[in-house]
């Protein structure tokens, strides 16, 4: 269903397989550097915009495709030159799976590579699309869920047509990226668990530690600690959606282990997470179900990162 920006939450929650966007605003307030649990397709139509997206710098110009898969970790700056408008598809992932589709998100994810420029699809049959869902969405005739289901299939294999078809050279030739930095992101992706701290990773990459700080926070948006934290967070919580749907148990040691970093929990929250483990302690006796520890994590958004780290804490 199409909404207004006064309704869009820039970390949102999806509960239908796919929601469509279309906005226009002068706002350049200052948004910080998230994630979501869905995939995330924008058409940028126009304005002043560098959007980064997991350590990749974009300026899209009208009719260019970004493509954020789901717990990429990006941001947008916005300019005030000129009303930022743009059409923006909200995906939930396990839609696109269950048909084979989620092809063009993984491409972008494993090549690190999220613009599709405008001469590299055919734009005029996207908006045309685009615009048949939207009116199918608002029209309420007989047989509009059908139709926009259809309609959304059939952007979903062109996109995944257009995507897999070039190369990450072709797409990203106009992308601001830095080669080091990129390897320092693959290297905290593939290894979550080890020792991520700032000397650690500045001794791996012969890097110094003011010069690693400085240049990650200018190539990716933000400070390379809080971008490790959301990265760990964001993989504890897939560690007890898991344990709870398959095994219906507490969460293992590993969700714990990736948690347990005092340094990155200040202790006015540790206090909070220690006060939610003795209440824990005086309840039933049961532990807390994994759907439960998720919601608290999501829930605590307007909180930060290090309150939901705390409250995970306390709840293994």
């Amino acid at each position: 269903m199409p909404i207004n920006p006064d309704q869009a939450d820039k970390r949102g929650y999806l509960k239908e397989p796919f929601r469509l966007f279309h906005l226009k605003d002068r706002s350049n307030a200052p948004i910080a550097y998230h994630y979501h649990e869905f995939h995330k397709l924008i058409l940028f139509l126009s304005g002043d915009l560098t959007y980064r997206v997991e350590g990749r710098g974009y300026t899209p110009a009208g009719g260019d495709l970004l493509l954020i898969p789901a717990h990429a970790i990006h941001q947008p700056v916005i300019g005030s030159k000129a009303p930022y408008a743009r059409i923006i598809l909200w995906i939930q992932p396990d839609a696109l799976e269950r048909r084979g589709l989620e092809g063009c998100f993984t491409r972008c994810r494993e090549q690190n590579s999220y613009l599709l420029s405008r001469d590299q699809y055919d734009r005029a049959g996207l908006l045309e699309l685009l615009h048949a869902l939207e009116q199918s969405e608002r029209g309420g005739e007989f047989g509009a869920e059908v139709l926009a289901e259809a309609l959304f299939l059939q952007i979903m294999v062109q996109l995944n047509r257009w995507v897999l078809r070039k190369s990450p050279e072709v797409r990203e030739s106009n992308a601001r990226s830095d080669a080091k930095i990129d390897e320092i992101l693959r290297y905290i992706n593939g290894n979550l668990t080890a020792d991520l701290s700032v000397d650690e990773l500045g001794q791996r990459f012969y890097l110094s530690r003011s010069w690693l700080m400085h240049r990650f926070k200018s190539i990716t948006g933000c400070p390379i600690h809080q971008y490790v934290l959301q990265k760990r967070l964001i993989l504890a919580a897939q560690l007890l959606r898991e344990g709870g749907e398959r095994r219906r148990s507490r969460p293992t040691e590993r969700v714990y282990g990736l948690l347990r970093l005092s340094a990155c929990v200040p202790p006015g929250l540790r206090c909070v997470a220690k006060g939610i483990s003795i209440k824990k302690k005086k309840s039933e006796g049961r532990p807390f179900g994994a759907s439960f520890a998720v919601f608290m994590i999501y829930g605590l958004d307007a909180f930060g990162d290090q309150a939901r780290a705390a409250v995970m804490i306390a709840i293994l």
